[in-house]
């Protein structure tokens, strides 16, 4: 089990230990080399058997993939919606409708 925790311009993963205490010392920032992004906001979602976090900050949504050990790769930044140019998301909330 991970806990994710955004800082000014990093987003570490930590395991989180048997009692749920977060494991401090073996926080690591993910994913790896990306530089200068300020996360507010996180959420997850499974899609065809693959996981994927989706962070707001830094006026943009990212999206990765979660890797089994916890860290995130292949981010990419999420296409601004049409007619939305002050597009400056804060937040990120997954909705999962009945049958999907």
């Amino acid at each position: 089990l991970y806990s994710y925790v955004g800082s000014y311009d990093s987003l570490y993963y930590c395991p989180v230990n048997a009692s749920g205490d977060v494991d401090q010392a073996n926080c690591v920032p993910t994913p790896a080399g990306h530089a200068s992004w300020k996360p507010n906001s996180i959420a997850y979602k499974i899609l065809a058997g693959k996981s994927y976090a989706y962070v707001a900050g830094s006026n943009k949504l990212e999206y990765c993939q979660t890797n089994s050990d916890g860290s995130l790769s292949n981010c990419a930044v999420s296409a601004t919606p049409v007619g939305y140019a002050g597009w400056r998301p804060k937040k990120v909330y997954v909705v999962t409708e009945l049958g999907l």
